[in-house]
Parts: C-alpha cells; sequence; structure tokens
C-alpha cells in the first residue's frame, strides 16, 4: 500500500466510525464531515477532518474501524469535540494512553492548524510538516508556521525552515530576509528581488520591505512585480509601482494601465509606445483584448490574425471570444474566419476550436464540407466518450444536412455506443432500433 495513503485509509475508519460511538457513549456527535471522492479538497479551518477524497472506498471504512478498541474510538470522539472547543491539553489527554500513534498525529495535526500562537509554536509546526509531507493542507501549517516565528527563533532555523518551505505570507517574506541577513547575507539580494515580484504584502510589510531592502531591487524586479499586480486585475495598485519603473518602461505602463481600465487616453498613450514594445507577445494580447472588450471587433480581428503567436492555448480564450461576439451581432463568416486559424492540435482547447468551427460552418454558413472536415479532425483528435460522441453526433448531423443518409446514420450509429453520454443518448434516437 501507498504509504502516502496509509494515514488517510485509517482516518477514514476513525471517523466513519466515531460519531456513531460518540452517540452510543452519550458524547455530543462531532459533526465529523467527509467528501465524496469527486468534491475535491474545500476544507476550512474549523474543518475537524482531512478535506482530502478518502481512498478504499465505504467498504474498507468497517474493517478500518475494527483496528480500534471501543475505548479509543470512543476517546477520539471526545478528543476531537475538545479540539473543536479549544480545549487542546484535555484533547490530548483523552488519548495519552493509547499506543495508536495515529491517533495523536490526527490531533497534532487538527490543533496545528487551528491554535494560537499560545497553543501552538513554530517548531512544532515545521516538525509535522518535515515529518509528514503527504498530510493535507500543507499550505495552512505553513502559513501557521510563519507566524508562529517568535523573536526568539534563531534565525538559522527559520532560514532552514525556509529554504525547505517558500514563505507564503507577508510576514514569512521579511521572516526569511531577516534571517538571511544573519545567516546568508550573500543571498539577500536574489531574496528581496524573488519577494519583490511574488510576495502580496500587507502595508506595513511594505513599507518596511522597501525601507530594508529596495536598494537591492532592479528594475526588472519592479518590472515583473507591475506586469503580476496588472495581470491579477488590480490596476490601481499596479498605478502606484509607475514610478518605480525604469523611464523606458513607464510609457508602456501607463498604456498597459489604460487599456485595463479602459481609459478613453489609451490610444493616444499607446502611440507613445515604441513598436517594439508593442509587438512583445504579452504586450499583444492585451491590446487584442483591449480592443476586443470597447468594441473594435473587426481592429481587434485584424491583430489577431497577424500575431503568429496567436496560434496557441494561452489565445485560444480570447480567440473564442472575439468570435462569438462576431455571432452575437450577426457576423457568422468573421467569427468563422477568427476560429479556423487556431493552430492548436491536441488538447481540451483543440477539441473546443475544432467543435465551434464545424458548429459555425453547419449551423450560421451552411458550408456542409467544411463542418465535416472540423468534425472529423475533432472526432481524430479526441479519446474521451463525451468528445468522441459529440464528434460522431455532430458528423451525423452534417452528413444529414449534406443529404448523406447512410453516413449519417453510420456517425450516429458510432455516437450512440457511447449511451451513456449526453450525445450518445441524441443520436440514440437518431438510430432506428437503437437502445435508448
Amino acid at each position: 500500500m501507498n504509504s502516502a495513503l496509509r494515514p488517510l485509509l485509517l482516518l477514514a475508519g476513525l471517523l466513519a466510525a466515531a460519531p456513531a460511538v460518540a452517540q452510543q457513549t452519550g458524547t455530543p456527535d462531532t459533526g465529523v464531515r467527509r467528501q465524496s471522492p469527486d468534491s475535491g479538497p474545500s476544507a476550512t479551518p474549523g474543518d475537524t477532518v482531512p478535506s482530502v477524497a478518502l481512498p478504499g472506498g465505504n467498504s474498507t471504512r468497517p474493517e478500518l474501524a475494527k483496528s480500534l478498541t471501543d475505548a479509543e474510538r470512543a476517546a477520539f470522539a471526545s478528543a476531537v469535540k475538545a479540539v473543536d472547543d479549544g480545549r487542546y491539553a484535555d484533547a490530548r489527554g483523552m488519548i495519552a494512553n493509547f499506543k495508536n500513534p495515529l491517533l495523536s498525529r490526527y490531533l497534532d495535526w487538527n490543533i496545528l492548524r487551528v491554535a494560537t500562537r499560545a497553543d501552538a509554536d513554530f517548531g512544532s509546526t515545521w516538525r509535522f510538516l518535515r515529518e509528514n509531507p503527504d498530510w493535507p493542507e500543507p499550505e495552512v501549517l505553513r502559513r501557521q508556521a510563519e507566524d508562529r516565528i517568535g523573536a526568539d527563533t534563531p534565525s538559522t532555523e527559520i532560514f532552514r525552515y525556509f529554504t525547505a518551505f517558500p514563505p507564503l505570507t507577508s510576514s514569512g517574506h521579511m521572516r526569511r530576509l531577516e534571517a538571511a541577513e544573519a545567516v546568508s547575507p550573500n543571498d539577500v539580494k536574489r531574496l528581496a528581488g524573488e519577494s519583490w515580484r511574488n510576495a502580496t504584502f500587507r502595508a506595513a510589510d511594505e513599507n518596511e520591505f522597501l525601507n530594508r531592502y529596495g536598494s537591492y531591487l532592479t528594475g526588472h524586479d519592479h518590472i515583473a512585480r507591475f506586469d503580476r499586480i496588472l495581470r491579477d486585475g488590480r490596476p490601481q495598485v499596479a498605478r502606484d509601482l509607475v514610478p518605480k519603473l525604469p523611464p523606458d518602461y513607464q510609457p508602456l505602463a501607463e498604456a498597459r494601465l489604460a487599456m485595463a481600465t479602459k481609459s478613453a487616453d489609451a490610444p493616444l498613450l499607446l502611440k507613445a509606445v515604441p513598436a517594439a514594445k508593442l509587438d512583445e507577445p504579452a504586450i499583444r494580447l492585451e491590446r487584442f483584448q483591449w480592443l476586443r472588450r470597447t468594441g473594435n471587433l473587426d481592429q481587434a480581428k485584424a491583430l489577431l490574425l497577424a500575431s503568429p503567436s496567436s496560434q496557441s492555448e494561452a489565445w485560444w480564450n480570447e480567440r473564442q471570444s472575439l468570435a462569438r461576439d462576431y455571432l452575437a451581432v450577426g457576423r457568422a463568416a468573421d467569427a468563422y474566419a477568427v476560429t479556423v486559424p487556431h493552430g492548436l492540435t491536441r488538447g481540451v482547447a483543440f477539441a473546443e476550436a475544432e467543435f465551434l468551427a464545424g458548429w459555425i460552418a453547419l449551423r450560421q454558413l451552411k458550408r456542409n464540407a467544411e463542418a465535416l472536415k472540423h468534425f472529423q479532425l475533432l472526432y481524430d483528435g479526441v479519446g474521451t466518450d463525451i468528445s468522441k460522441s459529440r464528434a460522431a453526433y455532430w458528423m451525423g448531423r452534417a452528413q444529414e444536412a449534406a443529404n448523406h443518409r447512410n453516413e449519417a446514420k453510420d456517425w450516429y450509429g458510432r455516437a450512440a455506443q457511447y449511451g451513456q453520454t449526453f450525445y450518445g443518448q441524441l443520436a440514440a434516437r437518431k438510430v432506428p432500433g437503437a437502445p435508448s
């Protein structure tokens, strides 16, 4: 058995049994919650259970639960309730006499996630992260570890920790730099640049960071931070960075801000930017987005078709958005023209592109031959039942529109083989005698 799964499997048994035992012994139900394997992680700091898909299914849980005595199950239920109530010492005391190490490890994990500094320290949090790398919610524990770094925590320990676990919080970035000054001064410049590029600082920490480490930052560091914040959709925050940018980059920054905010000054500001900078792929994409979002569809189309880099997955969402904008105003030919040269050959974006191109050709332009080409490419380029059935069904629709009855029947039959899918069921209605 995979060692990473063993604690979670055993916890599945513990947690399946705990509420029932709690009721039998008179202990209040802890409200333990389990997720289905398809629901994904969604734990909050108040949860009492690892919010992970528990492998093995329900059939494994009774067997696992049998590995505990009745006393252990009852103690575990009471201990979980004590953690919920903030009675951490009581929780540990309730299981102290039992030999099952997983009980204490689970309580440690739960306590370290939710306790204040007074009840959990930096060293114990780091130790748990180090010794249990496969347990759920490591980011929660890492944030707690950063918050628990105290004035008496040795700089060597802090630096070792952040070498293993890069900072996630504003204070964590500051603590790492302070430790580097004491332990590894040659790394301060590199780490300061890394933090400035990647961190989201609290206002007070940002001011302190700039006062103490601003001299280490380069123009590239400032540009990278501006770029990240602008792409995160925070133009007002990005604007505050403009004075820190290299002078030759500031005109482009002002133009990018104007485009991001749909300012009327954007065209004028763009004229002040050297053509070479405007032709950078990332800036071309921003120009395209601005043109489309301000309703300049034809200019957006011209820029798209003139951009070799647009034939990529990174551009697909924008390409299809422009196509749908054209469809919304009844310009199907333009929608088709921007969809077809997508340049994709595989993946989800490829499937979306070929389907949209085929649908426009068939339903809007009545070009059956072109539709057949797109749906055939789609069918040949996908592998899942859902995608295969969709491609085959629309091949049938295109053949039917071309009055190719035998070919249409054949394609509907192929789609109907995927009877568990939506399009497979639609196709079955087109094939006499096919299972419904």
